[in-house]
């Protein structure tokens, strides 16, 4: 459930990012926002968030919340990715984000 959590965080970042970058997702009435979408806008902008979101969506998505991951040093690194990409959208002058030890 906190890898389903994070990676919802990670795709409102992203949205708040494309629409600050003038690149916004359109949401099509009664359709969700693909996948494709996010890359789509995302290789416009930005190809090491494009490469952030990837990671965020294999190991959060996919491995943490559909699969069961349980390996902490998999989590942290998806979470890493996560935390770049929050991290892209704060105000200037504010903290960063803290990313784990795991990327350092």
């Amino acid at each position: 459930m906190a890898c389903g959590t994070a990676y919802n965080g990670a795709l409102l970042a992203l949205g708040a990012n494309l629409e600050m970058k003038g690149k916004p997702i359109i949401k099509k009435k009664g359709k969700r926002i693909s996948l494709e979408d996010y890359r789509d806008r995302l290789a416009l902008v930005d190809s090491r968030l494009l490469k952030s979101f990837n990671t965020a969506y294999r190991i959060l998505h996919l491995e943490g919340y559909f699969e069961g991951e349980t390996k902490q040093g998999v989590i942290l690194e998806g979470i890493d990715s996560a935390m770049y990409i929050l991290n892209k959208i704060r105000p200037p002058g504010k903290n960063l984000i803290p990313q784990t030890q795991l990327a350092s």
